[in-house]
């Protein structure tokens, strides 16, 4: 399995630039398996209070369902892209990992809000309450056979609480592999402590782990 890192920069509250980077990224993906772009990509982070205009909603939903028409007119739609993205749904917004797979697309709403420094997300998203757990082949070429794999999907602040969602979706659905997308800034010497939360988990869980930052 070929999985790729898409751990680029973005600009704030462009849109359409941080769209092309995608679009001008797609024929680099054309041997992966799944394809990560990092929390809030799509916007970048934090929108700040751009989010809470329709006409910032509108172009957010018309960009992603953009993005799956040019994915299958790609035929890449075997793959699964993962894009950070504010997910609108009724009059609530969320801070959302949108996957795009098989011509469908799916979101994972992020459940722990930070709130301290820097963070002020509480005061435009609402807390997700449901996880998404993707089933999909690995062929492992030592054994010579197809294997089944679970993976699920985690934001920034999911994995830094005292008990992580990793820890209950390890023993519900035996979770192979966790996908955590971050936009976290940059701060002297949190690498090390970011390091150590993720081995943590990939230890204490026995999964493997991919973590993607924005650049």
């Amino acid at each position: 399995m070929i999985i790729s890192l898409a751990q680029l920069s973005f600009s704030n509250a462009n849109i359409e630039q941080n769209f092309n980077k995608i679009i001008q990224n797609l024929d680099n993906f054309l041997d992966s398996d799944i394809i990560i772009f990092p929390e809030l990509f799509l916007t970048g982070y934090l929108p700040l209070d751009l989010i809470l205009r329709k006409e910032y909603k509108n172009i957010i939903s018309f960009k992603i369902k953009e993005l799956n028409q040019v994915i299958k007119q790609k035929k890449l739609s075997d793959k699964i892209f993962i894009i950070g993205s504010p997910f609108y749904q009724k009059d609530n917004i969320y801070n959302s990992a949108i996957i795009l797979y098989k011509n469908k697309i799916y979101n994972y709403n992020k459940i722990f809000l930070p709130n301290y420094g820097v963070f002020d997300e509480k005061r435009y998203f609402k807390s997700g309450d449901k996880f998404i757990i993707l089933k999909t082949k690995y062929n492992d070429n030592d054994l010579n056979k197809s294997l089944n794999l679970n993976l699920s999907i985690l934001i920034c602040e999911d994995i830094w609480v005292d008990f992580s969602p990793a820890y209950y979706l390890k023993s519900k659905y035996d979770i192979s592999l966790f996908i955590v997308i971050n936009s976290s800034p940059f701060e002297i010497r949190k690498i090390y402590l970011r390091q150590q939360i993720v081995r943590n988990i990939a230890k204490n869980c026995n999964s493997f782990v991919i973590y993607v930052n924005n650049l």
